[in-house]
């Protein structure tokens, strides 16, 4: 099954976040 579009944005938030929590931690 193929991610949708909706489903590959959210994605990319969720890895935003990580990112960003994880340079408030450093």
């Amino acid at each position: 099954m193929q991610p949708t579009l909706t489903q590959l944005v959210e994605e990319i938030k969720d890895t935003k976040v990580f990112r960003r929590s994880k340079k408030d931690v450093e």
